[in-house]
């Protein structure tokens, strides 16, 4: 069981953090990848236009942090369970995001899978 921050620990925030998941990435399409101020404003804005919720930057931000402090261990754990399987497929393709280019890295063995964002094509 991964390490659960403060804000996620309760079953009604675990359902908190599952709505706000989806809240993120409605909003991320649109989202300009070198103005965080634009990405946390349009977030909120996802949140007030498909739930009538307001949701300050600040939360938002803080949010956003414990998320990717949580789903840390996930990806760990579904990285080492992908390379010590006997199968293993690794690709990446291009994306467009407001014009700027990313690559999208996949790894899997056939039953588990992790996603990647990068800026490059670089492998790290």
């Amino acid at each position: 069981m991964p390490p659960v921050p403060s804000q996620l620990s309760s079953t009604t925030n675990q359902a908190v953090r599952r709505s706000f998941v989806w809240i993120l990435f409605s909003g991320l399409g649109g989202l300009p990848k070198d103005n965080t101020s634009a990405s946390v404003s349009a977030i909120s804005q996802v949140a007030q236009d498909l739930f009538c919720e307001q949701i300050s930057e600040g939360s938002i931000v803080n949010f956003m942090t414990d998320l990717a402090e949580y789903y840390t261990f996930t990806e760990k754990m579904l990285m080492k369970k992908i390379l010590r399987s006997p199968f293993l497929h690794v690709d990446e393709t291009k994306i467009s995001i407001q014009g700027i280019d990313h690559y999208v890295w996949v790894f899997t063995d056939g039953s588990h899978v992790v996603f990647r964002l990068a800026e490059t094509r670089e492998s790290t």
